[in-house]
């Protein structure tokens, strides 16, 4: 039996090793190749030498020791990887959670995707790696990443080039969900070559690799996670409208589950009918935890608002957790109220989010918001005047004897 990983940082500390062995095993490719000088000199990273010109086309043969030296270093590198895959298969079997291997899960990434990630967590924690980085790049004063070192240590094989454009464009999983950023305006971004957009790992994921896990500071004062939420059986409500809620949180998660993306759930009525009572204790049934986002505080700049749903749609997947728009009408913006309209930007980042998706809204007769993914909208009703009666005596307790509950109903 495999031994598991007893703390994240030990997980860490292994990828960190792996990291290391594909920049070593790339340098050596690079100094056998000639691309690479062996000896650094004042002079190294300013120009191109005659000698990497004649490497570069194709002048340089390995020897036979140098390439059994890269042979060895590629079983070397497989064998790390193999030990690391199956710790975390016994970690899942002792229901051990180490948070990399949740966030790897949350959004189905690749092994190649994985790979990127951890050289890009490695240079951000480990000083002697950045500096092997700025020899093999050959340029001293580099400070992140590139595509272009991405494609030498992740891309470079028939078999994985193919999938460097689609999953390193900006609207790949990586990006998508912010777990990585490329640096830089957009002006900037787009006016570079593809190879030398410099990229760095979002702190969020460097925060999880050392086992801190917590709701995403950036977006701490507009949201709340919530994981003890209330059951249904105190909400003075009728069963139908229970069931129903319960039902499309359900199918909502079993259409995620096979890859479909369903219909936004909002919850239609007055203020205190029960609309977030009725969220949270559907998603408790569901086995699904909330995050309860203020739409009034989400950003009217439509670049800031993109960064902000893309950090909320992220700390969603890593916590299994349906985002819930609190008022999320207002987001259809109102002229007379001087109200800017964000709900294009909302639709454009929730068109692809596969988890459930709810939100709350005043009664109105038609819908609050325009969604591609569609919306479903359950009505929630006043309670009648018996069940207002009921919640006064719930609430005042003992305090209710004496007291007019009917009269205050």
């Amino acid at each position: 039996m495999a031994r598991t990983f007893d703390t994240p940082i030990q997980h860490l500390d292994e990828c960190v090793a792996l990291v290391h062995q594909l920049v070593e095993r790339q340098i050596n490719a690079h100094w056998e190749a000639g691309i690479l000088p062996r000896v650094k000199d004042q002079f190294s990273g300013t120009f191109v030498s005659g000698g990497e010109v004649v490497a570069l086309l194709g002048g340089a043969v390995p020897s036979p020791e140098a390439q059994q030296k890269l042979v060895d270093l590629d079983a070397a590198i497989s064998a790390r990887e193999e030990r690391i895959e199956a710790k975390l298969e016994e970690a899942r079997r002792q229901d051990q959670t180490l948070p990399f291997d949740v966030l790897r899960r949350a959004f189905a990434l690749t092994p190649t995707e994985q790979r990127a990630l951890w050289i890009l967590i490695a240079l951000e924690v480990n000083a002697p790696l950045r500096q092997l980085m700025r020899y093999l790049v050959n340029e001293a004063s580099r400070v992140y990443a590139d595509v272009g070192l991405l494609q030498l240590l992740v891309y470079s094989t028939d078999a994985t080039r193919e999938l460097m454009l689609h999953e390193l464009s900006p609207e790949s999983r990586l990006f998508r969900y912010r777990l990585v950023e490329f640096l830089g305006s957009r002006r900037q971004q787009e006016d570079a070559p593809f190879l030398l957009r410099q990229v760095k790992v979002h702190p969020r994921v460097i925060e999880l690799v050392h086992g801190i896990v917590r709701l995403d500071r950036e977006v701490a004062d507009i949201a709340e996670l919530l994981h003890s939420l209330p059951p249904h059986d105190g909400l003075v409500l009728p069963d139908g409208i229970k069931h129903e809620t319960v039902q499309l949180v359900r199918n909502a998660l079993e259409a995620s589950n096979g890859g479909t993306v369903s219909q936004a759930i909002v919850l239609s009525g007055s203020e205190g009918s029960g609309r977030k009572s009725l969220v949270y204790g559907a998603a408790r049934a569901a086995g699904c935890s909330v995050v309860r986002i203020a739409s009034d505080r989400l950003p009217a700049d439509p670049l800031e608002l993109q960064r902000t749903v893309r950090a909320l749609l992220r700390e969603a997947a890593l916590f299994h957790a349906m985002p819930m728009f609190e008022r999320i009408d207002v987001l259809a913006g109102d002229v007379e109220l001087g109200r800017v309209d964000r709900s294009a930007v909302l639709d454009r980042e929730l068109a692809s989010f596969l988890g459930p998706v709810a939100g709350t809204c005043t009664r109105r007769d038609t819908r609050p918001l325009a969604l591609s993914r569609g919306l479903v909208i359950v009505d929630v009703p006043m309670p009648t005047e018996a069940a207002r009666a009921q919640l006064w005596e719930r609430a005042l307790g003992m305090d209710a004897r004496g007291f007019d509950v009917d009269r205050a109903a």
